[in-house]
């Protein structure tokens, strides 16, 4: 079995604002996390550095980003 997965961030109301990190990735589930822990750390590595490409994205994850009120 496997899960698609999308993973889309809003920074505000308006469509310009959202960061789509990850698109349709297809994701086995299959296993434990104990058995998967390794691919699982690297693929949580490769999502980091994908929000490191999207400035406003990686301020907001390191919550060095203007918070709105």
């Amino acid at each position: 079995m496997d899960v698609i997965l999308t993973l889309k961030v809003n920074f505000g109301d308006h469509p310009g604002d959202a960061v789509t990190l990850v698109e349709e990735r297809r994701v086995p589930l299959v296993g434990s996390v104990f058995e998967n822990r390794d691919r699982i750390a690297r693929e949580f590595l490769k999502l980091l550095m994908l929000a490191a490409r999207q400035p406003r994205a990686l301020r907001r994850i390191l919550g060095q980003g203007r918070e709105r009120r």
